[in-house]
């Protein structure tokens, strides 16, 4: 015997079904001069990331994504895409050094 879903069945959507699209911003840090990799905060419309990479939504919008660590000049980048959902946007990031007072 075959069995019938009830009348009424609510359907719900998972949290990623439900979630807005997005794409993987995976930069680089380094230091300009020497190469070498720097701790960063990583930011995307002034909101800090957790981690070396950040969630950005895919839905047209401009968005700023910035890069700061102590010591350093602030970078940042405005991005207005609607890359693929699931899609890496990654690349080197180079910061320059602050210059340094009564050097």
């Amino acid at each position: 015997m075959r069995q019938l879903l009830p009348r009424f069945t609510r359907i719900t959507k998972t949290a990623a079904q439900s979630a807005a699209p997005t794409f993987t911003w995976r930069p680089s840090v380094t230091d300009e001069r020497t190469g070498l990799a720097v701790a960063a905060t990583l930011l995307v419309d002034d909101r800090p990331c957790t981690g070396t990479s950040c969630q950005v939504p895919s839905d047209g919008q401009p968005h700023l994504l910035q890069v700061r660590a102590a010591g350093y000049q602030d970078w940042e980048l405005g991005i207005r895409a609607r890359l693929a959902p699931g899609r890496v946007f990654s690349g080197p990031v180079r910061l320059r050094a602050t210059k340094k007072r009564g050097v």
